[in-house]
């Protein structure tokens, strides 16, 4: 946790953040984003977006 990442092609979600958690269910390639409410999820759907690690963290 901790890892510096910035994800773009993501729209309104593009941008640099800090990894807080690696969910359980999460595994291979695949990432979710925190999303306020289920209604944006929804609308955000699956994407296929570009991760660029800047700075890894520990854990």
């Amino acid at each position: 946790m901790g890892t510096r990442i910035r994800v773009r092609n993501a729209g309104p979600y593009s941008g640099t953040y800090t990894v807080a958690d690696t969910g359980s269910k999460v595994r291979g390639r695949h990432i979710d984003i925190f999303m306020p409410n289920r209604r944006n999820a929804r609308k955000f759907g699956r994407r296929i977006v570009e991760i660029k690690v800047l700075r890894w963290g520990e854990g």
